[in-house]
């Protein structure tokens, strides 16, 4: 249980300095719409990445139970919390009672990432009053999902970038030459050579958070290592998924439903104004990333949280966005800026004007990830 508490504590104090307070003038604007994409609460390891534990056979025997890449109960709790931040910080918004109107849940595709929401939005959407069954204190909320092969605005299903993620994992990235020391002596350990892969060492931190959050500690020596192997995972991260070519892929046109609902909500249409979509980490990062907010908080935690709220200035009228990121729920919302926007309260033309040229439409997205329709996708292929 040290290894744990070791690895919760270094999860936690493992940010850098960054702006818990309201930015100036928050208070006097109004909420318009919420766009949240959340990563699934903890999960069993993924198969591809199995052999990079320091205690593959142990840690296959607890995953059988449940199966690769499945919702764990602490996931369910991680997910939990996630509810009642939603439940806390857009309250004012949502009625007790689920409306349609209100409120619009997304999922992939993906049995963690659907349960995740379903968990969450018990938390969101407690019961009230006398149930609809005696002894069931729980209120089904729907989600929408698409299968994997037709859900173009999550962007798991771009065979160009999945090119690019075989490239990157498989290839020795001289920008990962700082951390060679590091992936020298991990690989040592592990018996497993990654310095021609230098890359994968962010799948090994993901396997040591999955097995640890499931009760099986890493190794002491690794333990030790873990903030280096932290910030060395958080650059492979990077490498993956924030790549300026296959951002747009990834993200441009769930950017771009920002903008439309965006527009909407402005014009006075019937638009929920929580949006909320349950996903990855490489979704959440994604994001982020074509959203051009600093810092970049690397690998999303289970269950992080990265939103894009519009709001309405009461005095002027005027629209802005303010990106919210929360590493882990329970956690202060950290205020993030917009590269080279004036201020956190981020003018929404401003903020157009600074994204846009990641905007994608659909037929666009195809000719770039080379989308054919006969393809077919693995919905475990990826984190």
């Amino acid at each position: 249980m040290i290894g744990v508490f070791l690895l919760i504590v270094y999860l936690i104090c493992s940010t850098d300095s960054y702006n818990y307070q309201e930015p100036e003038g928050l208070s006097d604007t109004d909420l318009v719409l919420s766009f949240l994409v959340h990563r699934h609460g903890d999960r069993t390891p993924v198969p591809q990445y199995m052999y990079l534990s320091d205690n593959p056979e142990v840690l296959d025997e607890l995953v059988k139970p449940l199966g690769y890449g499945q919702l764990t109960e602490n996931g369910m709790r991680t997910a939990y919390e996630l509810g009642k931040f939603i439940r806390r910080r857009y309250g004012e918004h949502l009625s007790m009672r689920y409306n349609r109107s209100e409120i619009y849940i997304r999922s992939t595709d993906s049995t963690r990432a659907k349960m995740t929401a379903l968990v969450a939005m018990s938390a969101t959407y407690p019961p009230i009053g006398r149930s609809w069954r005696e002894g069931i204190r729980w209120v089904p909320v729907p989600y929408t999902t698409l299968p994997l092969k037709i859900d173009f605005i999550m962007g798991m299903n771009c065979p160009t970038f999945s090119s690019h993620f075989e490239e990157v994992s498989n290839s020795l990235n001289p920008e990962m030459d700082i951390y060679s020391g590091v992936v020298e002596r991990l690989s040592s350990i592990l018996k497993r050579d990654l310095t021609r892969t230098p890359v994968k060492i962010y799948f090994a931190y993901d396997v040591f958070v999955s097995q640890t959050s499931m009760g099986l500690p890493v190794q002491e020596s690794i333990q030790k290592m873990m903030p280096e192997i932290k910030e060395a995972a958080d650059k492979a991260f990077n490498l993956l998924f924030g790549n300026e070519t296959v951002i747009p892929m990834q993200a441009g046109l769930l950017l771009k439903e920002f903008f439309d609902v965006s527009s909407s909500a402005i014009a006075g249409k019937p638009t929920q104004k929580v949006r909320i979509y349950s996903a990855h980490d490489t979704n959440v990062y994604a994001f982020e990333a074509i959203s051009r907010v600093v810092p970049r908080q690397g690998a999303p935690s289970y269950a992080a949280v990265f939103a894009l709220e519009l709001r309405r200035v009461r005095e002027t009228g005027r629209y802005v966005v303010v990106p919210i990121y929360v590493k882990s729920p329970g956690e202060p919302v950290q205020y993030l800026q917009v590269k080279g926007c004036g201020g956190q309260l981020c003018d929404l033309q401003e903020f157009y004007d600074i994204t846009s040229p990641y905007l994608l439409d659909v037929e666009e997205w195809k000719r770039r990830c080379n989308y054919q329709e006969n393809l077919k996708f693995d919905p475990n292929g990826f984190e």
